[in-house]
C-alpha cells in the first residue's frame, strides 16, 4: 500500500467517524481536524463537515466544531497579518536601499533644468 492509498484510507475511516453514532467517536475524530494539531490542508479538506456539526445534537459536538472554526479563523488572521507584515517590510527595504544609476539620472537631469512640465509627466527638452 503506497502513501496515496494510505492517506485515502485514512481519510475514509475519519469520515466514517465523524458520522458515527458513537458519540466519543465523533468528538475524537472532530478533534484530529483541528488546525492547532493537524495541518491546515487536513481542516481545507473537511470544513464543510465541520461547519455541519456545528448543529449536531450533541452539546460537546458543536461546541468542538466551533472550536475548530475559531482556531481556523484566528490562525488565517494571523497568517494574512504576516503576509501584510512582510510587504510593508519589502516597501521599506525598497525606500531604503540606496538609489540605482538610472535613478540618479533621473535627478541629475531634474536638477539641471533640462525638462518642461507637461500635464501628468514631464518631457525632456
Amino acid at each position: 500500500m503506497d502513501k496515496k492509498e494510505s492517506a485515502e484510507a485514512a481519510r475514509e475511516i475519519l469520515l466514517a467517524d465523524l458520522e458515527s453514532p458513537d458519540e466519543d467517536m465523533r468528538t475524537r475524530a472532530l478533534e484530529s481536524l483541528c488546525p492547532c494539531r493537524s495541518d491546515w490542508e487536513l481542516f481545507e479538506q473537511h470544513v464543510k463537515s465541520i461547519s455541519r456539526l456545528r448543529k449536531n445534537s450533541s452539546r460537546e459536538i458543536r461546541l468542538r466544531a466551533l472550536h475548530i472554526l475559531s482556531d481556523a479563523g484566528r490562525l488565517q488572521s494571523l497568517a494574512d497579518a504576516e503576509y501584510r507584515f512582510e510587504s510593508v517590510e519589502d516597501v521599506l527595504r525598497k525606500k531604503r536601499s540606496p538609489c540605482s544609476r538610472r535613478d540618479e539620472d533621473h535627478s541629475k537631469v531634474r536638477r539641471s533644468g533640462e525638462f518642461k512640465r507637461r500635464k501628468g509627466s514631464f518631457v525632456l527638452r
